[in-house]
Protein backbone atom coordinates (compact mmCIF):
# COMPACT_ATOMS: atom_id res chain seq x y z
CA UNK A 1 0.00 0.00 0.00
CA UNK A 2 0.88 3.65 -0.48
CA UNK A 3 0.08 6.12 2.50
CA UNK A 4 -0.69 9.46 1.27
CA UNK A 5 -1.11 12.47 3.27
CA UNK A 6 0.25 16.17 4.56
CA UNK A 7 3.19 15.80 7.58
CA UNK A 8 2.09 14.93 10.97
CA UNK A 9 -1.20 12.62 9.08
CA UNK A 10 -0.09 9.55 10.98
CA UNK A 11 1.63 7.82 7.78
CA UNK A 12 5.15 6.33 9.97
CA UNK A 13 2.52 5.49 13.26
CA UNK A 14 0.03 3.66 11.32
CA UNK A 15 3.20 1.66 8.95
CA UNK A 16 4.69 0.80 12.43
CA UNK A 17 1.56 -0.33 14.41
CA UNK A 18 0.66 -2.52 11.37
CA UNK A 19 4.37 -3.65 11.66
CA UNK A 20 4.39 -4.48 15.03
CA UNK A 21 1.15 -6.02 15.40
CA UNK A 22 1.31 -8.63 12.74
CA UNK A 23 3.72 -11.69 12.64
CA UNK A 24 6.34 -10.27 9.92
CA UNK A 25 9.72 -8.87 10.09
CA UNK A 26 9.06 -5.06 10.28
CA UNK A 27 11.89 -3.10 8.60
CA UNK A 28 11.64 0.44 8.47
CA UNK A 29 13.80 2.93 5.49
CA UNK A 30 13.74 6.09 4.51
CA UNK A 31 14.18 6.83 0.94
CA UNK A 32 16.01 10.20 1.53
CA UNK A 33 19.36 8.37 2.94
CA UNK A 34 18.83 4.94 1.47
CA UNK A 35 18.59 3.35 -1.80
CA UNK A 36 18.11 0.31 -3.95
CA UNK A 37 21.08 -1.15 -1.89
CA UNK A 38 20.00 -1.17 1.32
CA UNK A 39 16.31 -2.33 -0.20
CA UNK A 40 18.57 -5.58 -1.34
CA UNK A 41 20.48 -6.06 1.50
CA UNK A 42 16.93 -6.19 3.77
CA UNK A 43 16.07 -8.71 1.03
CA UNK A 44 19.14 -11.00 1.79
CA UNK A 45 19.55 -10.95 5.14
CA UNK A 46 15.46 -12.08 5.47
CA UNK A 47 15.61 -14.90 2.83
CA UNK A 48 14.44 -18.19 4.07
CA UNK A 49 12.91 -16.94 7.46
CA UNK A 50 8.91 -17.73 8.15
CA UNK A 51 7.90 -14.38 8.98
CA UNK A 52 7.55 -12.46 5.40
CA UNK A 53 9.85 -8.81 5.36
CA UNK A 54 7.59 -6.24 5.34
CA UNK A 55 9.25 -3.11 4.37
CA UNK A 56 8.39 0.31 4.72
CA UNK A 57 9.59 3.05 2.85
CA UNK A 58 9.31 6.69 3.82
CA UNK A 59 9.80 9.70 1.69
CA UNK A 60 8.94 6.83 -1.32
CA UNK A 61 8.68 9.84 -3.83
CA UNK A 62 12.40 10.43 -3.07
CA UNK A 63 13.25 7.09 -5.33
CA UNK A 64 13.43 7.89 -8.73
CA UNK A 65 12.12 6.18 -11.43
CA UNK A 66 14.55 3.29 -12.04
CA UNK A 67 14.52 2.40 -8.35
CA UNK A 68 10.78 2.43 -8.05
CA UNK A 69 10.83 0.12 -11.14
CA UNK A 70 13.41 -2.24 -8.28
CA UNK A 71 10.75 -2.90 -6.13
CA UNK A 72 8.47 -4.19 -8.98
CA UNK A 73 9.78 -8.06 -9.09
CA UNK A 74 10.28 -8.23 -5.21
CA UNK A 75 6.16 -7.62 -4.73
CA UNK A 76 5.25 -9.58 -7.45
CA UNK A 77 7.34 -12.52 -6.31
CA UNK A 78 5.92 -11.90 -2.28
CA UNK A 79 9.83 -11.35 -1.39
CA UNK A 80 8.53 -8.63 0.50
CA UNK A 81 5.23 -6.78 1.59
CA UNK A 82 5.58 -3.08 0.49
CA UNK A 83 3.89 0.04 2.42
CA UNK A 84 5.26 3.41 1.31
CA UNK A 85 4.63 6.69 2.61
CA UNK A 86 4.83 9.99 0.74
CA UNK A 87 3.69 14.09 0.91
CA UNK A 88 3.73 13.98 -2.26
CA UNK A 89 0.61 13.52 -5.20
CA UNK A 90 1.63 9.68 -5.84
CA UNK A 91 0.11 10.38 -9.56
CA UNK A 92 3.19 12.48 -10.48
CA UNK A 93 5.32 11.82 -7.75
CA UNK A 94 5.10 7.53 -8.42
CA UNK A 95 5.65 5.48 -11.46
CA UNK A 96 2.17 3.92 -12.96
CA UNK A 97 3.65 0.41 -12.34
CA UNK A 98 4.23 0.58 -8.35
CA UNK A 99 0.80 2.47 -8.28
CA UNK A 100 -0.66 -0.14 -10.24
CA UNK A 101 0.43 -2.96 -7.68
CA UNK A 102 -0.41 -0.93 -4.50
CA UNK A 103 -3.75 0.15 -2.57
CA UNK A 104 -3.71 4.00 -2.47
CA UNK A 105 -4.95 5.15 1.33
CA UNK A 106 -5.33 8.70 1.71
CA UNK A 107 -5.12 10.34 4.61
CA UNK A 108 -5.39 13.69 5.65
CA UNK A 109 -4.71 16.28 8.57
CA UNK A 110 -6.21 15.78 11.83
CA UNK A 111 -9.65 17.65 13.47
CA UNK A 112 -9.86 19.49 16.36
CA UNK A 113 -11.89 17.02 17.80
CA UNK A 114 -9.06 14.42 17.11
CA UNK A 115 -6.26 16.57 17.94
CA UNK A 116 -8.00 17.24 21.24
CA UNK A 117 -8.08 13.60 22.02
CA UNK A 118 -4.42 13.07 21.04
CA UNK A 119 -3.38 16.18 23.58
CA UNK A 120 -5.43 14.58 26.52
CA UNK A 121 -3.81 11.47 26.48
CA UNK A 122 -0.54 12.74 26.00
CA UNK A 123 -0.82 14.76 29.17
CA UNK A 124 -2.52 12.08 31.13
CA UNK A 125 0.51 9.80 30.10
CA UNK A 126 2.82 12.32 31.23
CA UNK A 127 0.51 13.57 34.42
CA UNK A 128 0.13 16.70 33.18
CA UNK A 129 -2.26 19.55 33.13
CA UNK A 130 -2.87 22.28 30.89
CA UNK A 131 -5.52 24.95 30.66
CA UNK A 132 -8.14 24.76 28.19
CA UNK A 133 -7.52 27.96 26.53
CA UNK A 134 -4.18 27.08 26.69
CA UNK A 135 -4.87 23.82 25.13
CA UNK A 136 -7.23 25.36 22.43
CA UNK A 137 -4.75 27.65 21.30
CA UNK A 138 -1.90 24.69 21.11
CA UNK A 139 -4.86 22.81 18.72
CA UNK A 140 -5.02 25.78 16.50
CA UNK A 141 -1.16 26.01 16.17
CA UNK A 142 -1.13 22.69 15.37
CA UNK A 143 -2.98 22.69 12.28
CA UNK A 144 -4.13 19.12 11.79
CA UNK A 145 -0.42 17.96 12.05
CA UNK A 146 -0.03 15.31 15.12
CA UNK A 147 3.76 15.31 15.13
CA UNK A 148 3.70 19.76 15.72
CA UNK A 149 1.41 19.06 18.19
CA UNK A 150 3.39 16.77 20.32
CA UNK A 151 6.40 19.32 19.48
CA UNK A 152 4.89 22.24 20.31
CA UNK A 153 3.43 20.59 23.66
CA UNK A 154 7.34 19.54 24.48
CA UNK A 155 8.61 23.36 24.02
CA UNK A 156 5.50 24.30 25.83
CA UNK A 157 6.03 21.82 28.94
CA UNK A 158 9.82 22.12 28.91
CA UNK A 159 9.41 26.61 29.14
CA UNK A 160 7.09 26.05 31.84
CA UNK A 161 9.71 24.38 34.18
CA UNK A 162 12.04 26.65 33.45
CA UNK A 163 9.30 29.18 34.89
CA UNK A 164 8.77 30.89 32.07
CA UNK A 165 5.86 32.75 30.20
CA UNK A 166 4.26 30.30 27.83
CA UNK A 167 0.94 32.42 26.37
CA UNK A 168 2.87 34.70 23.82
CA UNK A 169 4.73 31.07 22.94
CA UNK A 170 0.77 29.38 21.73
CA UNK A 171 -0.05 32.58 20.21
CA UNK A 172 2.67 33.87 18.20
CA UNK A 173 1.40 32.54 13.92
CA UNK A 174 2.04 29.13 13.02
CA UNK A 175 3.79 27.84 10.14
CA UNK A 176 1.43 27.76 6.87
CA UNK A 177 1.70 24.60 5.03
CA UNK A 178 2.75 25.23 1.14
CA UNK A 179 4.44 23.49 -1.74
CA UNK A 180 5.42 26.08 -4.62
CA UNK A 181 5.37 22.88 -6.84
CA UNK A 182 2.73 20.53 -5.61
CA UNK A 183 -0.80 20.07 -4.36
CA UNK A 184 -0.78 22.83 -1.45
CA UNK A 185 0.00 25.57 -4.40
CA UNK A 186 -2.52 23.77 -6.96
CA UNK A 187 -5.20 23.59 -4.58
CA UNK A 188 -4.65 26.91 -2.76
CA UNK A 189 -4.68 28.70 -6.51
CA UNK A 190 -7.68 26.67 -6.98
CA UNK A 191 -9.63 27.72 -3.74
CA UNK A 192 -8.50 31.01 -4.49
CA UNK A 193 -10.01 31.54 -8.14
CA UNK A 194 -13.23 29.96 -6.80
CA UNK A 195 -13.86 32.04 -4.14
CA UNK A 196 -13.71 34.85 -6.59
CA UNK A 197 -15.47 33.48 -8.95
CA UNK A 198 -18.44 32.56 -6.31
CA UNK A 199 -18.22 35.77 -4.74
CA UNK A 200 -16.80 34.91 -1.24
CA UNK A 201 -14.17 37.89 -0.95
CA UNK A 202 -13.43 36.54 2.84
CA UNK A 203 -12.44 33.54 1.34
CA UNK A 204 -10.75 35.23 -1.25
CA UNK A 205 -8.33 37.59 0.57
CA UNK A 206 -7.64 34.47 2.50
CA UNK A 207 -6.04 32.08 0.19
CA UNK A 208 -4.90 34.69 -1.94
CA UNK A 209 -3.35 36.76 1.18
CA UNK A 210 -2.09 32.73 3.12
CA UNK A 211 -0.55 32.18 -0.39
CA UNK A 212 1.84 35.31 -0.23
CA UNK A 213 2.50 34.88 3.34
CA UNK A 214 3.70 30.87 2.75
CA UNK A 215 6.49 32.40 0.71
CA UNK A 216 4.80 32.35 -2.83
CA UNK A 217 5.65 35.02 -5.32
CA UNK A 218 3.15 37.91 -5.36
CA UNK A 219 3.76 38.12 -9.10
CA UNK A 220 2.29 35.08 -9.57
CA UNK A 221 -0.84 35.73 -7.61
CA UNK A 222 -1.49 39.22 -9.58
CA UNK A 223 -0.77 37.06 -13.29
CA UNK A 224 -3.64 34.71 -11.87
CA UNK A 225 -6.36 38.41 -11.22
CA UNK A 226 -5.48 39.32 -14.56
CA UNK A 227 -6.26 36.34 -16.27
CA UNK A 228 -9.24 35.87 -13.88
CA UNK A 229 -10.00 39.69 -14.56
CA UNK A 230 -10.89 38.95 -18.59
CA UNK A 231 -11.77 35.29 -18.29
CA UNK A 232 -14.14 35.25 -15.27
CA UNK A 233 -14.87 38.91 -15.41
CA UNK A 234 -14.70 40.11 -18.75
CA UNK A 235 -17.60 42.86 -19.92
CA UNK A 236 -19.66 42.72 -17.15
CA UNK A 237 -17.38 45.17 -15.51
CA UNK A 238 -14.64 46.35 -17.77
CA UNK A 239 -12.80 48.21 -15.04
CA UNK A 240 -11.65 44.86 -13.60
CA UNK A 241 -8.49 44.43 -16.07
CA UNK A 242 -7.92 47.90 -15.02
CA UNK A 243 -7.57 47.42 -11.43
CA UNK A 244 -5.91 44.34 -11.83
CA UNK A 245 -3.46 45.56 -13.75
CA UNK A 246 -2.50 48.18 -11.65
CA UNK A 247 -2.38 45.83 -8.55
CA UNK A 248 0.21 44.67 -10.38
CA UNK A 249 2.00 47.55 -11.05
CA UNK A 250 1.42 49.19 -7.32
CA UNK A 251 3.24 45.99 -6.09
CA UNK A 252 6.15 45.91 -8.48
CA UNK A 253 6.39 49.80 -7.20
CA UNK A 254 5.59 49.65 -3.57
CA UNK A 255 7.15 45.88 -3.16
CA UNK A 256 5.93 43.91 -0.01
CA UNK A 257 4.74 44.82 2.60
CA UNK A 258 3.29 47.71 1.32
CA UNK A 259 1.91 45.84 -2.28
CA UNK A 260 -0.34 43.80 0.05
CA UNK A 261 -3.01 46.71 0.60
CA UNK A 262 -3.39 47.19 -3.32
CA UNK A 263 -3.45 43.29 -3.44
CA UNK A 264 -6.09 43.43 -1.34
CA UNK A 265 -7.99 45.75 -2.62
CA UNK A 266 -8.49 44.25 -6.08
CA UNK A 267 -8.95 40.94 -4.71
CA UNK A 268 -12.43 42.88 -3.16
CA UNK A 269 -13.11 44.52 -6.46
CA UNK A 270 -12.57 41.38 -8.51
CA UNK A 271 -14.71 38.93 -5.92
CA UNK A 272 -17.15 41.34 -5.61
CA UNK A 273 -17.42 42.18 -9.29
CA UNK A 274 -20.21 41.07 -11.24
CA UNK A 275 -19.09 37.85 -13.57
CA UNK A 276 -19.09 36.83 -17.12
CA UNK A 277 -17.43 34.65 -19.40
CA UNK A 278 -19.08 35.79 -22.78
CA UNK A 279 -15.74 37.05 -23.63
CA UNK A 280 -13.62 34.18 -23.06
CA UNK A 281 -15.97 31.99 -24.40
CA UNK A 282 -16.25 34.08 -27.79
CA UNK A 283 -12.19 33.78 -28.18
CA UNK A 284 -12.63 29.93 -27.99
CA UNK A 285 -15.29 30.00 -30.33
CA UNK A 286 -13.34 32.17 -32.78
CA UNK A 287 -10.31 29.60 -32.12
CA UNK A 288 -12.22 26.74 -33.06
CA UNK A 289 -13.66 28.43 -36.40
CA UNK A 290 -10.30 29.52 -37.36
CA UNK A 291 -8.81 25.54 -37.38
CA UNK A 292 -11.99 25.14 -39.85
CA UNK A 293 -11.86 28.41 -41.67
CA UNK A 294 -8.72 29.57 -41.84
CA UNK A 295 -8.48 31.71 -44.92
CA UNK A 296 -11.73 33.64 -45.34
CA UNK A 297 -10.71 36.58 -47.67
CA UNK A 298 -11.02 39.88 -46.29
CA UNK A 299 -13.79 42.52 -48.11
CA UNK A 300 -11.68 44.98 -50.28
CA UNK A 301 -13.84 47.65 -48.74
CA UNK A 302 -11.78 46.55 -45.53
CA UNK A 303 -8.53 46.03 -46.92
CA UNK A 304 -6.21 48.56 -46.67
CA UNK A 305 -5.75 49.09 -50.35
CA UNK A 306 -6.53 52.80 -50.93
CA UNK A 307 -8.33 51.39 -54.27
CA UNK A 308 -10.25 48.81 -52.40
CA UNK A 309 -13.37 50.53 -51.38
CA UNK A 310 -13.72 50.49 -55.77
CA UNK A 311 -13.16 47.24 -56.64
CA UNK A 312 -16.20 44.70 -56.56
CA UNK A 313 -16.06 41.93 -54.40
CA UNK A 314 -15.96 38.25 -55.78
CA UNK A 315 -18.71 35.70 -55.59
CA UNK A 316 -16.30 33.59 -53.13
CA UNK A 317 -15.69 36.46 -51.11
CA UNK A 318 -19.07 37.71 -51.03
CA UNK A 319 -20.01 33.58 -49.85
CA UNK A 320 -17.42 34.41 -47.30
CA UNK A 321 -18.30 37.20 -45.61
CA UNK A 322 -21.95 36.49 -45.41
CA UNK A 323 -20.86 32.90 -44.27
CA UNK A 324 -18.53 35.28 -40.93
CA UNK A 325 -21.87 37.33 -40.43
CA UNK A 326 -24.13 34.24 -39.58
CA UNK A 327 -21.44 33.08 -36.48
CA UNK A 328 -22.38 34.65 -33.20
CA UNK A 329 -19.18 34.38 -31.36
CA UNK A 330 -19.96 36.94 -28.51
CA UNK A 331 -22.97 37.03 -26.88
CA UNK A 332 -22.99 39.69 -23.64
CA UNK A 333 -24.95 38.80 -20.68
CA UNK A 334 -27.33 40.22 -18.64
CA UNK A 335 -24.52 40.74 -15.57
CA UNK A 336 -23.52 44.51 -15.13
CA UNK A 337 -22.34 46.80 -17.74
CA UNK A 338 -22.59 43.70 -20.38
CA UNK A 339 -26.06 44.28 -20.15
CA UNK A 340 -25.79 47.22 -21.73
CA UNK A 341 -24.02 45.68 -24.59
CA UNK A 342 -26.57 43.07 -24.97
CA UNK A 343 -29.28 45.78 -25.62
Amino acid sequence: MILWGPPGSGKTTLARAIGRTHPVIFRELSAVNAGVREVRELVQQTQGSIRPLLLFLDEVHRFNKTQQDILLPLIEAGRIIFIGATTENPSFALTSALLSRCELIRLTGFDETTLSAILETSLRSLEETMPKDEQEALIQRAQGDARSLLRTLEHYLSLREEGLTTHSFLTQQGHVHYDRAGDQHFDSISAFIKSMRSGDTNSALYYGLRMIEAGEDPLYVLRRMVIFASEDIGNAQPQALMIANQALEAYKFLGLPEGKIAISQAICFLSTAPKSRASYDALRKTEQYLKVHPNIPIPNKLKNSSSGDSLPDTAEAERSTAQLKNQQFYMPTNAGYESKLLK
